[in-house]
């Protein structure tokens, strides 16, 4: 392997103008396919179409998590529900001031939510 970067070198040594020049070319070869990759944030198209993906590729569609802040509330040891429902609501309660910046505040999840999310991640699991 050694002799083949030798064997190289010599030629650069040797040939300075040309190697220089193919340089160029492979540089400009390279940096046109460079230019030509478009990048896609529809992570849907890598799923393969089929009837089940496409309810999936649906909901990945619909939400959009770049423009979301998630904030989990948990209790400590010694704490009780009572707690976590009163550092939500105090949570909440303090957010409502920053409306300008806050689109929508969803504070509590609907049990009917929570089930069929639930249910669709079970059923889909091997395509996350």
């Amino acid at each position: 392997m050694h002799s083949f970067f030798i064997a190289m070198y010599r030629f650069v040594e040797r040939k300075k103008r040309l190697a220089i020049t193919m340089a160029i070319a492979l540089l400009c070869f390279f940096g046109f396919f460079a230019t030509q990759i478009q990048f896609e944030e529809d992570i849907t198209r890598i799923i393969p179409k089929t009837e089940k993906s496409d309810v999936t590729a649906k909901v990945l569609q619909q939400i959009n998590f770049s423009d979301k802040i998630t904030v989990i509330i948990e209790k400590d040891k010694n704490g009780t529900e009572d707690d976590l429902i009163e550092t939500a609501t105090t949570f909440l309660e303090k957010t409502t001031s920053l409306n300008q910046y806050i689109e929508e505040i969803q504070g509590k999840i609907d049990d009917d939510n929570i089930q069929q999310t639930i249910e669709f991640v079970y059923d889909n699991l091997p395509l996350f």
